[in-house]
C-alpha cells in the first residue's frame, strides 16, 4: 500500500464547510491536505446550495407546533417534508429523536444554540470573503419572505419578531402591491410579505466554491481527488484509506464530508444521528435578472435565488436515504410550484438537481472532536444552513484544533 506522510492536518470533504475549514487552518499556518471526490463524483450539497446567508433562521425544523401535525406532515403528498414509506423503519431512530426534539425544553435550548452560532455568521462571512478576494460576490441586500394568506403572514411575523434584532435587522411588513412593485415577476397568489434587512445572497455559487478552492491552493493547501473509505489510528496520528488503495497519514483529521461523514467515521465512535434530507432544485439560464432579491415562499417550503445568469428555485425535504434515485414526481411538483410562484420563466428547460443535506434531529450541526479520539474532528449536519454557518464553523473548528477557548458554548455541538 502506498502511504504518504508528513502533513499536519487532513480535511476530508470539499464542500463549503470543508473548503472554509481548510482555508482557515492554512491561514493559521497549518500544513493542510484536502481530500474530495472531485468534479466527476456526485456533487456535495454545496453545489445545489441556494446561496443564501440568513442568520435569523434559528428555528429548528422540529418545533412544538409541528408535533400535533407530524404524521400528517410526513405522509401528506403535498407537504414540504416527505417521508418514503419504504424507508420508514430505517429512518425510525432519526424520527424518534426528531419527535423528542419537539419538546418545549429541547426546542428552547436548540434555538439558543442556533442563536449563538448564527450571531456572528454574517460578519464572519464578509471578513472571510474579503480575505479570499471575493467580497463582491456577496450581495447584502436583504431577503423577502412571502405568504399566501393573512393568517400565514401573521404567523410568520410573530416568528420573526421573536428573533433577536442583531440577527435579522429591521423587519418591514409588505403588502401585495409593495411586493409586486419590488418584485414584479412574482405570481399573483402572494398576499403579503416581510422584508428582512440582515440577509445576503451569493452572486454565483459555482464561482464562489471555485474561488475558495483557489484561495486554499494559494495558501498552500494540497488537493487530492479521491474518496476516503475509512479512517484508523496509527502511532503518530491517523491514516485515511482511499478507495484507490492509497493511504494518507496525518497528525490530525477533520471530517467535513456531509452525510458521508457517518460512514467514514463508522469505526470511530461517531454517535451523531445524521440523516439525509434530500433537497430538490431547478436552475434555469436567464438573460437578465428575474428577481432582485432572494425570496422565501413560506407556504410552499421553497426558496428562489437569482444568481448572475441563473435563477434557482428549490427546497422540499425528502427522507428516503442516499441510495434511492431522485423522484421525477417531486421535480414535476417543484416545476408546477415554480410556474405558479414565478410565472413567465421557461422552467421546462431547467437543470434538475437533487442532493443530500446532512441533518440532525435537533437541527444543530456537529462541530466537535470525536470522543476519546485525540486529533480526530468532525463538522457536519448543517442541514439548510451550510452556507450561513460555513465560515463560523471553520472558525470554531480552528479554535478546537488549536486548543483555544471559543466565543460560544460548544457543548450543544459536541458528541
Amino acid at each position: 500500500m502506498n502511504r504518504n506522510h508528513g502533513n499536519q492536518i487532513c480535511v476530508v470533504g470539499g464542500g463549503i464547510i470543508g473548503l472554509c475549514t481548510a482555508a482557515r487552518l492554512a491561514e493559521e499556518g497549518r500544513s493542510v491536505t484536502l481530500i474530495d471526490k472531485g468534479k466527476d463524483a456526485i456533487g456535495p450539497a454545496s453545489i445545489g446550495n441556494a446561496g443564501q446567508i440568513i442568520p435569523g433562521l434559528i428555528e429548528p425544523l422540529a418545533s412544538p407546533d409541528l408535533f400535533s401535525n407530524l404524521i400528517y406532515v410526513l405522509f401528506n403528498k403535498n407537504s414540504p417534508l416527505i417521508l418514503r414509506a419504504g424507508y420508514f423503519f430505517k429512518a425510525l431512530p432519526w424520527l424518534a429523536k426528531f419527535a423528542l426534539a419537539m419538546r418545549a425544553s429541547k426546542y428552547k435550548s436548540s434555538v439558543a444554540a442556533l442563536t449563538s452560532i448564527n450571531q456572528s455568521a454574517f460578519e464572519d462571512t464578509i471578513k472571510f470573503f474579503i480575505r479570499a478576494g471575493i467580497e463582491n460576490e456577496l450581495k447584502c441586500r436583504g431577503l423577502l419572505i412571502v405568504f399566501d394568506s393573512q393568517q400565514s403572514l401573521q404567523r410568520g411575523l410573530r416568528r420573526w419578531e421573536s428573533v433577536p434584532k442583531p440577527l435579522r435587522g429591521e423587519l418591514h411588513l409588505m403588502t401585495n402591491q409593495k411586493l409586486l412593485d419590488r418584485e414584479p415577476r412574482l405570481g399573483d397568489s402572494v398576499f403579503g410579505g416581510i422584508f428582512i434587512e440582515k440577509a445576503g445572497s451569493i452572486k454565483d455559487i459555482d464561482f464562489v466554491l471555485k474561488s475558495i478552492r483557489e484561495y486554499c491552493q494559494l495558501l498552500g493547501v494540497q488537493y487530492i481527488a479521491g474518496s476516503v473509505n475509512e479512517i484508523s489510528e496509527n502511532s503518530r496520528g491517523w491514516d485515511c484509506y482511499l478507495s484507490d488503495g492509497s493511504c494518507l497519514a496525518s497528525e490530525k483529521v477533520v471530517v467535513t464530508a456531509g452525510i458521508w461523514s457517518k460512514e467514514i467515521l463508522r469505526n470511530q465512535g461517531f454517535s451523531a444521528n445524521l440523516e439525509a434530507e434530500r433537497g430538490y432544485n431547478l436552475t434555469v439560464e436567464t438573460d437578465g435578472p428575474v428577481l432582485h432579491l432572494p425570496v422565501v415562499f413560506a407556504d410552499y417550503g421553497v426558496v428562489a435565488t437569482q444568481f448572475s445568469s441563473k435563477l434557482r428555485i428549490g427546497g422540499l425535504d425528502e427522507i428516503a436515504g442516499i441510495n434511492r434515485r431522485a423522484d421525477p414526481k417531486i421535480f414535476k411538483r417543484l416545476m408546477r410550484m415554480a410556474d405558479k410562484l414565478i410565472p413567465g420563466v421557461c422552467w421546462q428547460n431547467s437543470h434538475q438537481w437533487m442532493g443530500f443535506r446532512p441533518s440532525r434531529p435537533d437541527s444543530l450541526p456537529v462541530i466537535t472532536q470525536i470522543k476519546n479520539r485525540k486529533g480526530l474532528f468532525c463538522a457536519s449536519g448543517h442541514g439548510h444552513l451550510g452556507m450561513t454557518q460555513a465560515v463560523t464553523t471553520s472558525n470554531l473548528m480552528v479554535d478546537l484544533i488549536e486548543g483555544r477557548d471559543s466565543l460560544i458554548d460548544m457543548r450543544p455541538f459536541s458528541l
